[in-house]
């Protein structure tokens, strides 16, 4: 597996994916600008301003159409919701009983 300039990896991605209708954006880290987010078909990416380099998210077959952005959890920080599960900054959801210690993000789940 070759990483890219971008941050993004050479391999593990669709091809032939129109990467146009794979962008969205919202504010992922926190400073009040959004950001672009990228679904590669196999994974979640977001670029600060849309001028920094890609920073992975999280491991995902979903595409754009199947993922709403959004600020669900309180945190002032971009959220992906897929089939009614936040995911809090877009990372991988936290599992009950293996949380991080003290100062650990929230687990937030819509049912």
């Amino acid at each position: 597996m070759e990483q890219t300039r971008s941050g993004l990896f050479a391999s593990d991605n669709l091809v032939g994916v129109n990467d146009k209708n794979e962008l969205g954006s919202c504010d992922f880290d926190g400073d009040g600008l959004n950001d672009f987010f990228l679904v590669t078909g196999q994974t979640w990416w977001y670029s600060s301003g849309g001028d920094k380099p890609w920073v992975y998210l999280n491991t995902s077959k979903k595409r754009r159409a199947e993922v709403t952005l959004g600020l669900f959890d309180g945190d002032n920080r971009c959220d992906v919701l897929v089939d009614g599960i936040i995911f809090p900054g877009g990372m991988p959801q936290q599992i009950p009983g293996n949380m991080p210690p003290l100062g650990g993000g929230v687990v937030s789940a819509v049912r």
